[in-house]
C-alpha cells in the first residue's frame, strides 16, 4: 500500500485510526466541595479515518520527538567533559537530563502507535480542518474525553 504521509508504495506498516469532530468553548466553574475550578469541554465527535501510514515515517516521528533529549544529554557531558571535576551544581543537572531522555526514550519505544496516529493526523488535518473540523484525537485521547 502507498503511505498516506510520503506516497512510497512499501509493505511495512499499518493503518493508523482517529477521531474527528468538532470541540465547543469551554466552560469554567467553581467547586466549593472540592476547593477546586472545574472547566469543561464539549466534544462531538462525528467519525473516525484510518491512515496507511509506514513505518519509515512513524519512526521518523518518533526520532524527531527525542532529539531535544539527546541534545540535551550531549550538551550536558560535553559541559561535564569541559569542567574536568564536577562541582555540586552540574551533577544534579546531567542526572536529571539522563533521567528524562531515558523516559523520553521509553514513551518513544512504547508508543508506535500513538506516533502513528498522530502521522495520519498530521495527513489529514488540513483537509478535515477545512470541512469545519476543529478536534483530530488519537485513540487514547479520545477515551479520556469519551470518559467524562
Amino acid at each position: 500500500m502507498a503511505c498516506g504521509k510520503c506516497g512510497r508504495d512499501t509493505g511495512a506498516g499499518n493503518a493508523y485510526s482517529f477521531h474527528y469532530g468538532t470541540k465547543g468553548p469551554s466552560t469554567s466553574y467553581r467547586d466549593f466541595d472540592r476547593m477546586q475550578r472545574v472547566t469543561t469541554t464539549p466534544y462531538r465527535i462525528v467519525g473516525s479515518e484510518s491512515v496507511w501510514v509506514c513505518d519509515r515515517c512513524v519512526r521518523f516521528a518518533q526520532a524527531l520527538w527525542v532529539l531535544p533529549f539527546v541534545i540535551m544529554l550531549l550538551s550536558g557531558a560535553v559541559a561535564f567533559a569541559l569542567e574536568g571535576s564536577p562541582d555540586a551544581e552540574s551533577v544534579p543537572c546531567l542526572a536529571l537530563t539522563a533521567a528524562l531522555m531515558l523516559a523520553g526514550i521509553v514513551l518513544v519505544l512504547r508508543g508506535k502507535k500513538e506516533f502513528g496516529e498522530r502521522v495520519a493526523i498530521r495527513v489529514r488535518k488540513r483537509a478535515l480542518r477545512s470541512q469545519g473540523y476543529n478536534a483530530l484525537l488519537t485513540s487514547s485521547a479520545y477515551k479520556r474525553i469519551s470518559k467524562s
